[in-house]
């Protein structure tokens, strides 16, 4: 199953459900009913649900909808392998975003990123690893004798340490980074390449660009994708 959002009218006012559903949307349930609610994420177990709200909080809940918890400030939550932490974005400014891990619970909260504009944080299935976006200034785009700001896929340890990009040029944009289940190669929605933006898959000295619009395979139970032709970086 799969979590997905969606905006529905009600008394002239456009409310966010956080739905439950079966790949697909062969059925789900409504899970919260209060309004604008944003991203959500799954625990590894299936038996906890984290998203965030615009009233600027995190909060957690049972699968089935039920002990909501207020977590805290934040955006972009994402669970560890193990469920036990949770990475996401915080704003301690008006101009910066950075990445925080902390404990399901709220507690033993930490710092990983400087003040940039760092968001979309996602766990490698070892745990040991964070892929995000930053946007930067980056000489590999040049605009007269400006550098133009870019978004980025970095990596870094789940300390916040060792962080480095994850491809050293080709791409201005890059976004929603997410592993693979074995942990060798991370798929992210990439622009400058396709002009109207695309998926990409990252192996270690390629780029394999995707359709980007996934269709269901006759059983509905998988997404497939046909991949067009390879791009090197």
């Amino acid at each position: 199953m799969v979590i997905i959002r969606t905006h529905r009218p009600s008394h002239g006012k456009r409310l966010m459900f956080l739905l439950l559903a079966i790949a697909c949307g062969m059925a789900f349930t409504t899970l919260s009913s209060f309004s604008w609610n944003t991203a959500s994420a799954q625990a590894p177990l299936e038996d906890k649900i984290a998203f965030a709200h615009t009233d600027g909080q995190i909060y957690t809940m049972n699968a089935d909808g039920t002990g909501l918890v207020p977590l805290g400030f934040g955006d972009d939550p994402s669970w560890s392998p193990n469920g036990q932490k949770i990475a996401y974005a915080f704003h301690p400014t008006n101009e910066t975003t950075v990445i925080n891990s902390m404990n399901a619970d709220g507690t033993g909260l930490a710092q990983l990123t400087e003040e940039f504009q760092d968001f979309s944080p996602a766990w490698s299935p070892d745990g040991t690893t964070i892929a995000f976006v930053s946007e930067r200034t980056d000489p590999d785009f040049p605009v007269g004798d400006d550098l133009r700001s870019t978004y980025r896929v970095y990596l870094m340890d789940a300390d916040g340490g060792n962080e480095r990009k994850l491809l050293q040029s080709g791409l201005r944009t890059e976004r929603v980074p997410v592993f693979s289940p074995d942990g060798t190669k991370i798929a992210f929605v990439g622009g400058s390449v396709s002009p109207t933006g695309a998926s990409f898959v990252v192996n270690t000295s390629s780029v394999r660009s995707l359709k980007a619009k996934p269709s269901c395979s006759p059983r509905r139970a998988r997404l497939r994708r046909t991949p067009t032709p390879r791009t090197t970086l």
